[in-house]
């Protein structure tokens, strides 16, 4: 290594094996960075370091720069393993759809309400004052339980939030 002096600070001059040392690469990476023009050599054949790296490091910046493109395809690659685990979750029966548990569900409650509310002329019969009876405790234990899925859904949402 050669260090210059110009009139105002030293210039750092290496070869392409230097840079490629400095920077972690090969020399033939730095031979492909000066053949794209990232780069550019001293009329000598040598590089500025200083300048050098400025340019390799704006390069990497760059959107659509090997490290840039890298990101995107460890993301890439990240994506691809979760739909793998989502898959292989699901086949074992560890994972349902939403829509067909939503469905389910809202088919198990329609069936209890229905079961509920034949209650009252079921147990009561033509007794009208047993009747009224049983249907106020229908009611009220509707009541609650929709009171309790009202906030379970509220801890769900909440808990979707706070996980984002």
């Amino acid at each position: 290594m050669k260090m210059p002096m110009k009139s105002k600070a030293p210039v750092l001059v290496m070869s392409a094996t230097g840079l490629g040392e400095l920077w972690g690469v090969t020399r033939q990476a730095v031979a492909k960075l000066t053949d794209a023009g990232v780069i550019r050599r001293r009329p000598d054949g040598s590089y500025d370091a200083a300048d050098a790296t400025r340019s390799y490091v704006s390069h990497l910046k760059r959107p659509g720069s090997r490290a840039t493109v890298s990101a995107a395809h460890s993301e890439l690659r990240r994506q691809q393993a979760e739909m793998v685990r989502l898959k292989l979750a699901r086949m074992k029966g560890q994972l349902v759809d939403l829509d067909e548990y939503e469905e389910t569900i809202d088919a198990l409650c329609g069936l209890f309400v229905a079961e509920i509310e034949a209650w009252p002329a079921r147990i009561g019969g033509r007794d009208l004052v047993l009747r009224r009876k049983i249907e106020e405790a229908v009611r009220d234990t509707r009541e609650r339980l929709a009171a309790a899925a009202a906030e379970m859904g509220r801890t769900a949402e909440q808990k979707v939030v706070d996980d984002a």
